[in-house]
């Protein structure tokens, strides 16, 4: 009863906890798709934030003050002989800081004002300049209107002015990078010049700065109804802008510029976005589980795509933070339910269950062999009455299995007084015909040396006497094994020399080989009785095998003090049903044997203290020696 109320109770626990992480999967798939679309139209925001600014800096380009400003200039450049010392020596000066006519002139000239009003326009929603820089140059390269001192004054030189001149578009984008001369994080946008007949005259450049494009962030995060931080990372992996800056320092201390650049490409959600358009995921980042998403927008969208990255980070245990109070509250309600159905357990436990609880152990301790049982009468209703049965049953079992044994006892008894008797019957036998199957067996053997056994006739019945005399010698050896009770004269002795020399005395035909063990132990035993152990194991094996080819094995390992020799053969086996009686006394298959060779290696073997085993798949017999 206490048992259906536990697993009423867990049941209830399993399915809040597997309904609450239906519930949370639902929720983050959902999140995840809203917000997903979110930085999708973010990030095209900020594409399209860049696109306006080029745009606008193409459509100054385009000026017509701005055009006869750089012909006048052009114009003057083609008038200076040796021009290329010329520009050389104002560039030295303006890297050198100094403060010459000349280059104040050109900071202060029509032109660079037009510049510096056109840059006011513009503002970060921080208060910063949207452009950082512009500046204008003619078309040998040099700075000829500039709203700040720029770092050289001659820039055709720089990357960015040769991908100006080789950009096929409008514009000419740069990477982000930190700009020395604007001090700003920043991305270049440059377009070129040029006249009424489209020859190439000059170039202009916007130095954009990074804040400007904060505005599209601050939105999607005030948008979102959770805490979040959206950031930019380049397609290298490496930040680019967050709302919150501070929070990019978080993930690790790799730069990819001294100034600029947290490399972010170690963290998944930017190895997901490198690999795939957009999705989410739930991640760590080593301090707390995140829900990311990822988005980047395919190139043939987006013409102004530098390959960004936009990533919103929301802390999950804080949207999953009602789902969880929710699932406590269910989990204390189910301790609760718990409890009580602990307190009704044990109530029913007291008057159902605790008396067939003491009719099942005590009918497990009777399978045990323990016959005292008796249970404890509290009712005289149903369960009461199967006690009293249950008790009585205990009296008429136990004393009708003191019947058998002493039954089998007494049985016993006369078995062991008749195989004693037949014993030593035996032995007195075996005593008497061995002097008399010596004088036979060497009686055949001068025979067999005589000139008139030499042929093939006399060879075979010589033979076929002989084969006779040794089966009588093997049987009396097994009957005198059998009933001889000589105390045992134990040595230190290495295992594998007595089986060595068991086989060398006892060589098995030449169809079988032996496979002998690599390991030796040193046991302590009674050579002599071992030795007829071992012969009486190696002639079983040998018999088993026949005349067919086959292998005997030996091995000698040692387990719990004790050593272990095993001898297994490739013969035909055992019989599953002859297993129990294979050490039985007079018990054989072999219409040659007499059934106690087996037994006397059993009685040997429990004389030192081991004991003999047989497996059967292949046969293997086991004797266990102490060591």
């Amino acid at each position: 009863m206490v048992l259906i109320f536990v697993i009423m109770t867990l049941s209830y626990l399993v399915t809040t906890f597997v309904s609450v992480e239906i519930i949370q999967n639902q929720i983050t798939d959902t999140i995840g798709f809203y917000s997903v679309q979110a930085t999708k139209s973010t990030l095209a925001n900020v594409y399209h934030s860049i696109g306006e600014k080029t745009n606008e800096l193409v459509s100054l380009a385009d000026d017509a003050e701005i055009l006869g400003f750089i012909k006048n200039s052009n114009s003057d450049f083609e008038k200076i002989e040796n021009l290329d010392g010329y520009i050389d020596k104002i560039d030295n000066d303006w890297k050198e800081g100094k403060d010459l006519p000349i280059i104040s002139d050109i900071l202060a000239n029509d032109l660079s004002i037009h510049l510096q009003r056109y840059q006011n326009h513009f503002w970060t929603y921080d208060d910063q300049r949207a452009f950082s820089e512009i500046f204008i140059t003619n078309k040998h390269g040099t700075i000829i209107g500039s709203t700040d001192r720029t770092s050289d004054y001659l820039q055709s030189d720089e990357d960015w002015y040769v991908g100006g001149i080789s950009e096929k578009n409008n514009a000419w984008l740069g990477q982000p990078e930190y700009d020395e001369s604007s001090k700003a994080y920043s991305i270049d946008i440059v377009t070129t010049i040029k006249d009424e007949n489209g020859n190439f005259v000059g170039i202009i450049k916007g130095v954009l700065n990074l804040h400007y494009l904060k505005n599209d962030l601050a939105e999607l995060q005030e948008n979102i109804p959770y805490r979040n931080t959206p950031y930019l990372v380049d397609q290298d992996g490496y930040s680019i802008l967050s709302v919150d800056s501070e929070n990019l320092a978080l993930f690790t201390s790799d730069v990819k510029l001294k100034e600029f650049g947290t490399n972010l490409s170690d963290l998944m959600p930017v190895k997901l976005a490198q690999a795939d358009d957009s999705g989410f995921l739930i991640w760590s980042d080593g301090t707390s589980d995140k829900f990311t998403t990822y988005t980047t927008i395919p190139e043939t969208e987006y013409p102004e795509k530098l390959g960004w990255i936009l990533l919103l980070d929301f802390e999950k245990n804080e949207i999953m933070a009602p789902l969880m109070n929710l699932q406590n509250t269910l989990v204390v309600i189910g301790m609760i339910i718990a409890m009580a159905s602990g307190i009704v357990g044990y109530y029913f436990a007291r008057t159902i269950s605790k008396p067939i609880e003491s009719l099942y152990v005590a009918a497990n301790n009777m399978g045990k062999g323990n016959l005292d049982q008796q249970v404890m009468v509290r009712s005289k209703d149903e369960i009461g009455k199967l006690c009293e049965s249950f008790n009585a049953m205990s009296k008429d079992v136990k004393r009708k299995i003191e019947l058998e044994k002493e039954l089998a006892i007494a049985q016993k008894q006369v078995k062991d007084e008749k195989l004693l008797a037949v014993g030593e019957l035996s032995a007195r036998i075996a005593h008497d015909l061995r002097n008399p199957l010596n004088t036979i067996r060497n009686s055949c053997a001068l025979l067999s040396e005589t000139r008139d056994a030499q042929d093939d006739k006399s060879k075979r019945y010589i033979s076929l006497i002989q084969r006779s005399i040794n089966r009588m010698s093997h049987q009396i050896d097994d009957v005198l094994d059998y009933v001889r009770t000589s105390p045992t004269d134990k040595k230190v002795e290495s295992c594998l020399s007595v089986i060595k020399s068991v086989i060398d005395l006892n060589p098995p035909p030449e169809n079988i080989k032996v496979a002998m063990s690599k390991q030796d132990l040193l046991v302590v035993f009674d050579t002599q009785k071992i030795e007829v152990v071992f012969v009486n194991i190696l002639k079983n094996a040998v018999q088993a095998i026949g005349n067919k080819a086959g292998t005997i094995s030996i091995d000698v390992s040692q387990q719990l003090g004790f050593a272990v020799i095993e001898f297994a053969d490739s013969g035909s086996g055992i019989a599953e049903g002859d297993l129990s009686r294979i050490f039985d006394p007079l018990f054989t298959t072999k219409q040659e044997g007499t059934g106690l060779g087996l037994s006397s290696c059993k009685n040997i073997v429990e004389q030192h203290g081991g004991k003999i085993e047989v497996l059967l798949n292949p046969t293997r017999f086991q004797i266990y020696l102490l060591m």
